[in-house]
């Protein structure tokens, strides 16, 4: 599948030529109608066009061709909100953002993975069921378990200020030079 956007369709999108960047999508897809790139940019001609029913209808498409196709669903976000239908249009950046994480760890996952993932991350989150009353945590009786734990002191170390010495704790005096040692 190459989906990569032929030289020609760019000159005519950039030069706002977009009645024949159509035409030429049309062409380029006709020889290769698995291509969802190009399906995502009939997309976006089309809302540039202003017919934004049709520009719904490709990114449809764009998405069976390619459910992984991230264009598509904010294609789709952005004519939702154009139309004021919001919540429709929040649903396609939720189904983006799930789909580009999911691919973003997994990118050779399959369409059925993908689809897969997409439908059970879009389920509504389970109902509590409110006639069991919820134990308070005061309820709950944990044997309490007492443990002593004594600390140690902790050992410093001392050594002899002219020879560097370690001292052994107590001496006043270094047992290599004889140096008197301050004790602490």
């Amino acid at each position: 599948m190459n989906n990569t956007i032929p030289t020609e369709i760019k000159t005519m999108l950039g030069k706002g030529n977009y009645e024949q960047a159509l035409v030429l999508i049309e062409r380029n897809i006709s020889k290769d109608k698995n291509n969802s790139n190009l399906l995502v940019l009939k997309g976006n001609v089309y809302a540039r066009l202003e017919n934004k029913s049709q520009a719904l209808e490709t990114f449809d498409m764009a998405l069976k061709v390619n459910v992984g196709e991230i264009g598509a669903y904010n294609g789709k976000a952005l004519i939702h909100f154009c139309l004021k239908e919001n919540e429709k249009g929040m649903d396609q950046v939720k189904r983006g953002i799930i789909v580009a994480n999911f691919l973003s760890k997994f990118p050779n996952s399959s369409a059925e993975d993908i689809s897969a993932y997409l439908e059970e991350a879009m389920k509504p989150p389970q109902k509590i069921d409110k006639s069991e009353p919820i134990k308070p945590l005061t309820s709950i009786k944990a044997p309490v378990v007492k443990k002593e734990i004594k600390l140690k002191p902790k050992v410093v170390s001392r050594f002899c200020s002219q020879c560097g010495t370690e001292l052994r704790t107590g001496s006043n005096f270094c047992p290599k030079c004889g140096s008197k040692t301050k004790s602490k």
